[in-house]
């Protein structure tokens, strides 16, 4: 994920309590780059979840509810709000998620955008995908996303910034994906 620097203090927590809070609920690993390492050309930093698909999809979640709840209304109208996603995206995966994007927009109720090969991030074969909705909306467009990636046999990919393992290949956790 990509996570602007001032909601990143949010996830963290007091001395990393709620960081360690949603790696214990989801099963994931959180790995926040420090604050000194930036995106390319952002004011964000990326935030590296590892474990299985289910648990990745649980620990997505559970930060985006973290935002969520840090940061203005609460209940019923903080649900309704609309967010933001941003993921980095393996440019080998981006045709098959292009090519999906209708029914992972009807499947979601989000907005999902790609960015171009124009707006790849600078040293990396990573693209920007845009997950725009309520929270339900980007949780379940996001989920939907990372599974078309982890189900992509030819996705077996390796940056300084992320990582990522098709299904049936295991990366660094031993557990199949990182995003």
């Amino acid at each position: 994920l990509l996570m602007p620097n001032k909601f990143t203090g949010w996830i963290i927590g007091p001395a990393g309590a709620t960081i360690k809070a949603i790696q214990t609920k989801s099963g994931a690993r959180v790995n926040i780059a420090k604050g000194t390492e930036y995106s390319p050309w952002t004011d964000s930093r990326v935030v590296s979840i590892s474990g299985k698909m289910i648990n990745v999809a649980k620990a997505v979640a559970a930060i985006l509810q973290e935002v969520l709840s840090s940061n203005g209304p609460k209940g019923d109208a903080a649900n309704e709000r609309e967010m933001i996603l941003e993921l980095l995206i393996p440019d080998m995966s981006c045709g098959l998620i292009r090519a999906g994007m209708t029914h992972l927009e009807e499947k979601s109720g989000a907005v999902i955008t790609l960015s171009g090969k124009e707006k790849q991030i600078a040293g990396t074969n990573e693209r920007i995908l845009t997950v725009v909705g309520n929270i339900k909306q980007v949780s379940i467009g996001a989920e939907a996303v990372l599974q078309k990636i982890y189900e992509d046999p030819e996705c077996q990919y390796d940056t300084p910034l992320t990582h990522y393992a098709s299904a049936g290949v295991s990366g660094p956790s031993g557990n199949g994906l990182i995003a």
